[in-house]
């Protein structure tokens, strides 16, 4: 018997759709993000307290230590979310399916 609910199907379109869609799309903005990364982004940044000087954000700086703090926490989601059936949870509930070539 379907869940036809009116609440149900609310919570569904304005909550779980849209949320699973962020999460697909998060996660292949981390993948880019990644992938640039060892594509050598990474030699931009030293591993210590060296300021990155970006002026359009500077009311809070950071260093390069920062950056690959990041980074490490990025790869760490990746791996999360490519864990089993991760998103096997996710996928089945986002709006537009995505085949990959």
């Amino acid at each position: 018997m379907p869940i036809n609910s009116q609440e149900a199907l609310i919570y569904s379109q304005e909550g779980l759709r849209p949320m699973s869609e962020k999460v697909r799309n998060i996660k292949i903005e981390m993948e880019s993000l990644i992938s640039q990364w060892w594509a050598g982004k990474n030699a931009l940044f030293s591993n210590d307290g060296e300021l990155v000087a970006d002026s359009g954000q500077a009311a809070h700086p950071y260093t390069g230590a920062n950056a690959n703090s990041m980074m490490g926490t990025l790869i760490s989601v990746v791996a999360v979310l490519d864990g089993i059936g991760v998103m096997d949870n996710v996928l089945p509930i986002t709006v537009r399916q995505v085949s990959v070539n």
